[in-house]
């Protein structure tokens, strides 16, 4: 069993498709077989017609364990396009000088103009479990 699952959120469908966990190797795969410029011409051409948009065209790859996750956004013009990559994590939060903590279950950061290489890096950094790469690259 993988301890992996991943979701793919395309623009124009209202729900986000969890699909069933595959072997360590084929999220690669998976990333580059998503439509990623097909799907970001859906958007734009949903904001012209005024269509409604639900998400932007994004796959999240999560470990079911440690609750580490990556989420690969793309957005732009299909001539000039960069990808959003967040990095979710479980954080305490401490606060009033320390003496007090909270849990973040799903804490999140983020970095734009990302590129191609970076997204496949940040995968395989959540696959190797390299959570030091994660924290210093996009945390």
């Amino acid at each position: 069993m993988s301890s992996f699952r991943y979701i793919i959120c395309k623009p124009c469908e209202p729900e986000a498709m969890e699909l069933t966990p595959i072997e360590r190797k084929d999220y690669f795969y998976i990333f580059n077989e998503v439509p990623w410029l097909k799907l970001l011409n859906e958007v734009n051409v949903a904001e012209t017609k005024g269509d409604k948009i639900y998400f932007s065209p994004s796959l999240e790859i999560e470990n079911i364990y440690n609750k580490h996750g990556v989420s690969i956004s793309i957005v732009g013009d299909i001539d000039d396009y960069e990808f959003y990559i967040f990095y979710k994590r479980p954080e305490i939060k401490k606060y009033f000088f320390g003496l007090f903590q909270k849990l973040n279950e799903k804490y999140f950061t983020g970095r734009t103009n990302q590129t191609k290489h970076d997204a496949l890096l940040a995968i395989k950094a959540l696959l190797d479990n390299n959570l030091e790469l994660l924290r210093t690259k996009w945390g």
